[in-house]
């Protein structure tokens, strides 16, 4: 039984300081569950989307240039989508639309990438049926405007980047800050190109935010990541991205997972929060949220 801490905070305008407002509310039970383990293909879920009646995610960076599509009652049995053209520097995030599929090549755990992209696949160029298929993929390539500092530093990068939202006709992309354990949001289009976006805000994240999510329907942005070790997701309720520094929000931290590498989250079946881990001391997994 996993016990939850929710932290109900009222957002102030964006900052690099941002004072301790948040107001403890009583622990909950049962909030979490185990779904199911990944397949041995699956040991670094670092995404998750879930798309035609399964889920679907990728290994990050060492792994091949692959999408992964399982349903939880046969975890096993994996359609696996080939992008031809593309290569797997360090996959880390993955979100749609209506009719296509972005993928993040934005891992920069050093601060020292130049070849930031993001993969456009079509939905319409993935078999419904459970077999495997090959697909290409037009490039959206981006680099941080406010960037000027590319010397590799481990622990220290403020331009490591792991989640992204598709937003109306932009990609909002979230830098994973190792240093200040903020998270800076920037606003790409989706038309393949060359871009050069300045920060449209800053999100406090008390931590390294790690995947997002967004249900248009509800206003909800949903951000996954780990502060200390400690998996937590964050419930933001922003009207448009620039509202996501001062829009509502509420924090669950998962003190009985400490360890487990949270790294992707979606919106599955009747709009309930999914979790994936990483292989890590503890095995790769899917789990479900139950707010």
């Amino acid at each position: 039984m996993i016990w939850l801490l929710v932290e109900l905070i009222f957002v102030l305008p964006p900052s690099e300081e941002m004072p301790p407002v948040a107001r403890d509310t009583p622990a909950r039970k049962e909030q979490l569950a185990f779904v199911c383990e990944l397949s041995p293909l699956i040991k670094e879920s670092s995404g998750l989307i879930f798309f035609n009646g399964k889920f679907w995610t990728f290994n990050d960076s060492g792994g091949g240039p692959e999408l992964f599509g399982f349903d939880p009652d046969s975890a096993n049995k994996v359609q696996t989508i080939t992008v031809t053209n593309a290569r797997n520097v360090d996959w880390e995030e993955v979100t749609q639309d209506q009719y296509f599929i972005y993928i993040g090549d934005f891992g920069n755990n050093l601060g020292n990438r130049e070849n930031l992209k993001i993969y456009k696949i079509k939905k319409s160029d993935i078999p419904r049926n459970q077999n495997n298929a090959s697909v290409s993929a037009e490039e959206i390539e981006f680099s941080f405007a406010n960037q000027k500092n590319f010397k590799p530093g481990l622990w220290h990068a403020r331009y490591d980047c792991e989640a992204m939202i598709a937003w109306s006709d932009s990609l909002v992309i979230f830098t994973k800050d190792w240093e200040r354990e903020i998270s800076q949001f920037y606003l790409i289009p989706k038309m393949p190109g060359k871009y050069n976006p300045h920060p449209a805000g800053i999100f406090p994240a008390r931590g390294l935010v790690t995947g997002a999510a967004y249900d248009s329907s509800r206003h909800l942005m949903v951000l996954c990541g780990y502060e200390e070790f400690v998996p937590f997701v964050w419930y933001v309720f922003p009207h448009n991205p620039r509202d996501i520094p001062k829009a509502e929000r509420h924090r669950f931290t998962f003190w009985k997972m400490a360890g487990v590498q949270t790294e992707g989250i979606c919106f599955g079946p009747d709009s309930t929060v999914y979790l994936s881990s990483e292989k890590s001391r503890f095995r790769q997994a899917l789990y479900r949220i139950r707010p």
